[in-house]
């Protein structure tokens, strides 16, 4: 009792209305965070000596609770740098085209595929609540189709290239991100393309509501390949159009489980494809640390049907299924898995 009265005494002391400002937004801030504000002794409350405006500099929860009352997309500037393992398969294709005079039938085998990626990955913050990320990135990979599309089947191929991309985030609401990019793919027989790609992508963040958080995340991208070559008389050239959506749930802090669907078509010039799969995928951020790096491993799985249309014949539907395996190396990144998905990534 006596100490709040004397803490009432000095509050109608005259003081720079900075620091009148300073307490109110701190206390109002300490009840929005559900914490309790630093309690002063009843003999510092009491001495006009006693300077209340130094407690966000001691105090680290006042810096947190600032920063919830005014979110940024990106905590601070962060590195990523990634490198995964994909297969794949695809069952062999059989189709026909029936005409007024013969029958014409298509035998493709089946292919697997194998690709070894890495990429490097920047995020840094703009100004108020967006962020660029910024990405360079190469592959190798084995194929299931060739770059010119007229010898279907397994080939070596090279890519390299950037993409940028301008996001929008809260990290307690969601994002949305819009970006560009350039790849150069190199095949077999000095065949190549340049490929320009454009990208959306939306996520929606759910608190922990006694289950786990909950994030919802749908991108599109589309890619244009213009394929050039020795002995070509055209070029020719590839659309792909690829829809990703579902969810990411945190069964714990570090340890999220994402399911995926996946919608992809390819249109080249004398074929074309459509891709219906899903997958199951798990990430987790191993429980060490090396001076500021952190360490995320995740693997998944996926599986579904893919139909291969070439005119005249009639498509065909056939079953498609792949792993992926990695590891992310993560620089001046968050605590924790969902702190570094949501303020940093």
């Amino acid at each position: 009792m006596f100490c709040a009265l004397a803490t009432l005494l000095q509050s109608v002391r005259p003081r720079p209305a900075h620091r009148f400002r300073d307490l109110v937004l701190g206390a109002a801030l300490g009840v929005l965070a559900g914490g309790s504000l630093p309690q002063p002794a009843c003999a510092d409350s009491g001495s006009p000596d006693h300077d209340h405006s130094d407690a966000s500099a001691t105090d680290p929860g006042w810096g947190e609770a600032a920063r919830s009352i005014r979110p940024v997309a990106v905590a601070a500037p962060n590195l990523r740098l990634g490198f995964a393992y994909d297969f794949s398969h695809v069952d062999d294709t059989s189709t026909l085209f029936v005409g007024p005079v013969s029958t014409t039938t298509l035998e493709l085998d089946d292919v697997d595929g194998h690709a070894f990626s890495g990429h490097l990955v920047g995020t840094v913050p703009l100004v108020a609540f967006t962020g660029l990320r910024a990405t360079v990135r190469g592959s190798r990979t084995e194929a299931r189709r060739s770059l010119d599309a007229l010898v279907p089947g397994s080939a070596d191929l090279d890519a390299y290239g950037a993409l940028v991309e301008l996001f929008a985030r809260d990290p307690g609401l969601g994002s949305l991100a819009f970006g560009a990019g350039f790849d150069r793919l190199e095949g077999e027989s000095g065949v190549a393309a340049n490929q320009l790609t454009g990208s959306a992508d939306l996520q929606i963040f759910f608190p922990d509501l006694g289950s786990g958080s909950l994030d919802w995340f749908t991108r599109f991208e589309f890619r244009h390949r213009e394929v050039e070559g020795d002995g070509q008389p055209f070029d020719v050239d590839a659309d792909v159009y690829q829809v990703n959506g579902g969810a990411r749930w945190f069964a714990s802090p570090d340890v999220a489980v994402v399911f995926t669907g996946t919608w992809q078509r390819v249109e080249e010039e004398f074929f074309s494809e459509d891709d219906r799969t899903g997958s199951l995928g798990l990430h987790w951020r191993l429980p060490l640390a090396i001076g500021p790096a952190t360490v995320e491993i995740f693997a998944a799985g996926s599986a579904g049907t893919s139909e291969y249309k070439e005119s005249p014949l009639r498509g065909d539907q056939r079953l498609v299924y792949g792993g992926r395996a990695g590891v992310t190396l993560r620089l001046f990144s968050g605590r924790t898995l969902i702190e570094s998905m949501r303020h940093y990534d």
